[in-house]
């Protein structure tokens, strides 16, 4: 992701399929990051940064109340047919 899309964007929540760098420099406010495959050679190569993220493992639903005002982030635990809900978080406003 490109400097100018990451300041433009200015996303306070985001879900990868993988990790990315997180710029601190570059957008200072307050993220979530949701990565749905965090491998843990990824996590050591990543350092003390890797406690950045919110979740590193999950199927990641977003559920949005009606009308858009409010949205909640769940992982759900995709290692079995079950996909239990392992963390909600929220509710963040949109804007």
């Amino acid at each position: 992701m490109s400097t100018w899309s990451i300041t433009t964007a200015r996303w306070r929540k985001r879900i990868r399929s993988g990790w990315r760098r997180c710029v601190r420099r570059i957008y200072p406010d307050q993220r979530d990051i949701f990565v749905t495959l965090f491998r843990d050679a990824t996590k050591t190569a990543t350092g003390a940064r890797a406690a950045q993220i919110a979740s590193d493992h999950g199927h990641i639903v977003v559920r949005v109340e009606p009308g858009g005002a409010r949205y909640w982030v769940l992982v759900l635990d995709d290692t079995t047919e079950s996909y239990r809900v392992t963390s909600v978080h929220g509710p963040y406003l949109s804007e």
